[in-house]
């Protein structure tokens, strides 16, 4: 309790505020490379350091019973380092503590996004919690999850020999550097770890390091991190004052141990040596005791540390020294060094599955007991973790059992079922492209099928299903396959024909391989015009079986048809007002508002046509082409009859989201576009939307796994575009945003689109291609509130006091003040000309509507101008506040 209350009062003080927000947030020294290196090493290395004492902190005060402060400080702790897994597993535990199985279970939804966004998969152990937050929230049971199973190493003795071997040579003066190269969950990292502690039972001295993604653009961090634990160990200070003077200059904190002045080299010199500098300190301190460098997960490695450890691994030979590293199979990296020796850690074979499962309990001589292993190795292609994390579901679920005398089942059935498909077959993708219509007066029930299908895929939890709008713009390409792979990136494609023969319909449709061109699946069915939702969920089922992916379902009934038959009508309806809306054009927004209108008078009152209203309403706003009050009451208006009609409607709560968001109620707005993604996983609407809001609030870790889903399922949508743009734009990645811009005008070319790649030309300092681009947007559209704005920034960038205050009309301020992006802008382009008042009350008024990013406020280039002013300072910590507050 004392070291509890000596930590708390640490962190209260020192820590609390010295890490409340990134070390040196938005700093920016292009003319001082080597202080920027070290800012970045620091922020890294406090940044690890106030995650480790959070951690402490978190789990005192759950055990206290203190769950809200507990909840507060692992939040923070997660948004500290969004990508450090373990982060998400103390907050995803603070609410299981507290029996909040629901935001639990939003949390685990959120980790997985971001994992699969980041090309990882998650740890065994955070399987496991994952599985325990969908027991709680589904059956409202205590959180129980599966039993962490612990076998010893098994079926590895050629490479764990070969490990054994390369350390003797190294021991006898002739080092070297091994690569354990091998796929996710092949065991590469327990083999490291029992190598590991071999060494250390055999009284060998040992260095653990794994590279972590969250530290992939920290130059140098990894080689860093290796430097520092070097110079802790004997025989560290025999090296020279000018490797020394480079070791300082790798990491500075390292002066303390060193004491010597900086090296001040750059570029190939300064890696040269550092490189030369790493390699004496490693044989200063290897001539004292041999040593072992054990590096994990070198893929996630910096490159700068990729190239100065291959230099350095490969000068091992003469050294009493060993690195072994582990990484994908073919990584760029120190695995490459010359000198190094290549170790295949391959899947297990059906002996080697075995092995593993009797080394947790014996197999019966039942039949079920002779054939386990070989149906096991089947469906987990022979990786360890897929292994045992298939046996933990079976102890979980019950299908099996281990008694005294080993493995049990008391379900055969259930058995059978779990390993007839394998899991690894579940990520198939695909696109249903557009069915093709006999005539052209049958072309709705062609855009029904078409769109039903892709509905009823998308609740398919194994599939990712490109939606409708993407679908439409690649249906030129149904006979180019290669083009088709090529512009989303798909495995399989689904075509089709509609014959209408009076009231009976004859549906043809393919399963194809888009890789082979192979037909996998035929089906051909046929039935009454009543009978559509019938012969939907069947050429569903014909498609699932043709790709071999799990049928699971996100409704348990199935697929449910509608009472009313002008449901299709309806979705159509929707969808067609959708691509207009989406546009922006007012021309689209105008045709919209006819679809809908039409839409209404034939179907009656209707929830989601009334929702897709709304969001038109919205549009006309927020797009500026239509800034009358009426029209944001209006939207209003939709979204109150919407919510009254069908509470649980997702399109009626996105336009909740939309409406508050404008109406400058930050908090309700995020709110109801989680709960549309609660109810609709793949409502592409709303991830864009509570995309950006992330992003604007300096969230980006979740906004990037928000747009990462969103650019699977609708692609070809102009403002999904410009999402991951966005997000490197308010990370500070100005060069990186621009292509993503580009590509978003080059969609949709509409007033928004062209604003916001002319303001992202400009924050790259691509001044003169931002000003053409201007120049032809005043031409082309000239009368709009966006156009209005880009020529002010044009004005801006040129010093142009008196042409920018000229610039901006009441409608430019109108459209500002119900768009918080536009209100940012609209205060950066005062900044630039010096109209500091100005600048910050528009800036004020961006945070109020939830602009509160605020890394990004000390890094917009366009705001460098009022920067040192003293009511800027004043901003910036209202907008720290408020960013640090903001929960995901």
């Amino acid at each position: 309790m004392v070291r509890s209350r000596s930590i708390e009062t640490s962190f209260s003080g020192r820590w609390k505020t010295g890490l409340s927000s990134a070390f040196l947030a938005g700093l920016s020294a292009p003319a001082a490379a080597s202080f920027e290196q070290w800012v970045d090493v620091e922020r890294y290395r406090l940044q690890r350091a106030f995650s480790r004492v959070a951690e402490t902190l978190v789990r005192d005060r759950l055990s206290a019973g203190r769950f809200a402060a507990a909840h507060q400080l692992a939040r923070r702790r997660r948004d500290a380092d969004p990508h450090e897994e373990g982060a998400w597993a103390l907050l995803i535990e603070a609410f299981l503590s507290a029996g909040d199985a629901a935001r639990a279970a939003a949390e685990a939804d959120l980790l997985e996004r971001v994992l699969a966004a980041d090309g990882r998969e998650p740890e065994r152990e955070t399987r496991a919690l994952l599985q325990r937050v969908r027991a709680a929230a589904r059956d409202g049971a205590a959180p129980v999850g599966p039993t962490l199973l612990a076998p010893p190493l098994v079926a590895r003795e050629r490479e764990f020999h070969a490990l054994v071997r390369a350390w003797e040579r190294a021991q006898r003066g002739a080092g070297g550097h091994v690569h354990a190269a091998g796929s996710s969950g092949v065991g590469k990292t327990r083999l490291l770890r029992e190598f590991q502690a071999r060494l250390q039972a055999m009284g060998g001295r040992v260095l653990y390091l794994r590279a972590r993604f969250a530290g992939r653009r920290v130059a140098f961090g990894l080689a860093s991190e290796l430097a520092t634990a070097l110079a802790e160990l004997p025989g560290s200070a025999g090296i020279s004052p000018d490797a020394a003077s480079a070791l300082v200059a790798l990491n500075p904190t390292l002066s303390g141990r060193f004491p010597s002045s900086l090296d001040t080299t750059s570029g190939g010199e300064a890696l040269r040596r550092r490189g030369l500098a790493l390699l004496e300190l490693l044989g200063s301190v290897s001539e004292e005791q041999p040593v072992a460098l054990l590096c994990d997960d070198v893929q996630w490695m910096d490159p700068a540390s990729q190239d100065l450890l291959q230099w350095v691994f490969g000068k091992l030979d003469r050294l009493r020294a060993l690195s072994v590293t582990t990484g994908p199979e073919a990584p760029r990296g120190p695995e490459h060094a010359t000198t190094s020796e290549r170790l295949v850690v391959s899947p297990l074979s059906v002996d080697g599955v075995r092995a593993l499962i009797m080394s947790v309990g014996a197999l019966p001589s039942a039949r079920w007991g002779r054939t386990l292993a070989d149906r096991i190795h089947a469906v987990t292609d022979g990786l360890p973790r897929r292994v045992l994390e298939l046996l933990e579901q079976g102890l979980a679920t019950g299908w099996l059992a281990l008694g005294p005398a080993g493995w049990e089942t008391r379900d055969p059935v259930a058995m059978a079922r779990h390993l007839s498909v394998s899991p690894g077959r579940g990520s198939a993708d695909v696109v249903v492209l557009p069915f093709v219509a006999a005539a052209p007066q049958q072309g709705h029930w062609a855009i029904g099928l078409t769109e039903g299908l892709i509905s009823d895929l998308s609740r398919v939890s194994a599939l990712r299903v490109i939606g409708y709008p993407s679908a439409l713009r690649l249906q030129e390409m149904a006979d180019d396959l290669a083009s088709l792979r090529a512009a989303v990136n798909v495995r399989y494609v689904i075509q089709g024909r509609v014959h209408a023969d009076g009231d009976r319909l004859h549906v043809t449709a393919q399963v194809r391989d888009v890789a082979t061109g192979a037909v996998l699946r035929d089906e051909t069915c046929s039935g009454g015009s009543a009978d559509l939702f019938a012969l939907r969920e069947r050429l569903a089922r014909a498609g699932i079986y043709g790709m071999s992916v799990l049928w699971f379902t996100r409704n348990r009934k199935g697929f449910v048809p509608p009472r009313d038959w002008p449901i299709l009508a309806v979705a159509m309806t929707s969808t067609h007002a959708r691509q207009c809306i989406w546009s922006f054009a007012p021309g689209e927004l105008q045709r919209a508002l006819a679809i809908l209108q039409h839409g209404l008078e034939v179907a009656g009152e209707n929830a989601l046509l009334r929702a897709t209203l709304g969001t038109l309403y919205w549009s006309f706003v927020q797009s500026g082409a239509d800034l009358d009050e009426t029209m944001l009451e209006r939207a209003e208006d939709c979204a109150s009859k919407v919510l009254t009609l069908d509470p649980n409607l997702p399109q009626g709560h996105f336009l909740a989201g939309c409406v508050a968001q404008t109406r400058g109620r930050a908090r309700d707005a995020v709110g109801h576009l989680r709960r549309t993604l609660s109810l609709d996983p793949n409502n592409a609407d709303a991830l864009m939307m509570l995309g950006y809001r992330y992003a604007q609030a300096g969230k980006t870790f979740a906004a990037r796994a928000l747009a990462a889903r969103l650019l699977e399922l609708d692609p070809l949508t102009g403002i999904n575009q410009v999402l991951p743009g966005f997000i490197a734009m308010v990370e500070g990645r100005f060069e990186e945003a621009v292509p993503a811009h580009y590509r978003a005008q080059l969609i949709d070319r509409s007033p928004p689109s062209v604003l916001v790649y002319a303001i992202a030309l400009a924050r790259a300092h691509r001044h003169d291609e931002a000003h053409r681009v201007i120049d032809d947007l005043r031409q082309d559209m000239p009368d709009t509130p966006p156009t209005q704005i880009a020529t002010l920034l044009q004005h801006a960038l040129r010093g142009e006091r008196r042409e920018v205050v000229d610039a901006v009309s009441p409608m430019v301020e109108r459209n500002a003040r119900l768009v918080e992006y536009l209100a940012w802008h609209l205060g950066a382009g005062y900044a630039l000309v010096g109209e500091t008042e100005r600048a910050l009350a528009w800036l004020d008024h961006a945070a109020n509507m939830g602009f509160v990013n605020y890394p990004f406020l000390l890094a917009d280039p366009l705001l460098e101008p009022i920067r040192g002013e003293p009511g800027f300072g004043l901003l910036a910590e209202r907008v720290k506040r408020d960013w640090e507050a903001f929960e995901v």
